[in-house]
């Protein structure tokens, strides 16, 4: 039987789900019910994956970590197996913990991108219909209109003011492009490329067990 695989991808994050439907609950030949490996992968950033307890305890975490640091100003998360903390240097600490005895836990450095880009892999995660998730434990924290809350306002933090910036940067081309016409209509007009500059980028594979 061949396994499907989906990713779902944020500027630095892809988040990739691999696993099978389940034909006992008719599930079409395009669904995912049962999950048998995931992978978190970040620019610059060694590799997760796990279990799919790992998987919940990953998304349960940074949801929650977003929501205490949105709307109840807490800057920490503690759980069994992940610590997030805020640094006054407005890095995000977070600390992978292991389920065996005697392994040492992953310590990654991220910032306020790198956590909206993770948030936003969750989000198309929960709402893809191609992937039947349980989330029975913590569905509490999990309501939609917290996601949209979550999603939207770190969207907001982190496109607006770019946006704000190339709109200023137009509508004062336009109005130098409406004068310069004024005195001389024979003149070139201005244009603006915009280009993307990517990297390719080696990672290193931390498996949490």
């Amino acid at each position: 039987m061949i396994q499907k695989k989906y990713t779902f991808s944020q500027s630095s994050v892809k988040l990739v789900i691999s696993g099978l439907p389940d034909y006992s609950n008719n599930d079409k030949e395009d669904i995912i019910s049962i999950i048998s490996s995931w992978k978190l992968l970040i620019v610059n950033k060694p590799e997760i994956e796990g279990s799919l307890d790992h998987l919940k305890s990953v998304i349960k975490a940074f949801y929650d970590y977003s929501y205490f640091m949105l709307f109840k100003n807490d800057e920490t998360f503690q759980s069994k197996l992940i610590d997030i903390k805020k640094e006054s240097n407005g890095i995000h600490t977070i600390t992978l913990k292991s389920s065996k005895q005697n392994t040492k836990p992953l310590i990654l450095t991220l910032g306020n991108a790198e956590i909206a880009d993770i948030v936003n892999c969750f989000d198309q995660l929960y709402i893809s219909k191609n992937i039947n998730l349980d989330i029975v434990g913590f569905e509490n924290n999990l309501v939609k209109n917290k996601f949209n809350s979550i999603s939207k306002k770190l969207i907001f933090n982190k496109f607006i003011p770019p946006l704000i910036a190339i709109f200023s940067v137009f509508l004062s081309s336009v109005l130098i492009s409406s004068v310069y016409k004024l005195n001389d209509t024979n003149e070139e007009s201005i244009s603006f490329l915009l280009r993307n500059k990517t990297s390719n980028i080696n990672s290193f594979v931390i498996t949490m067990k």
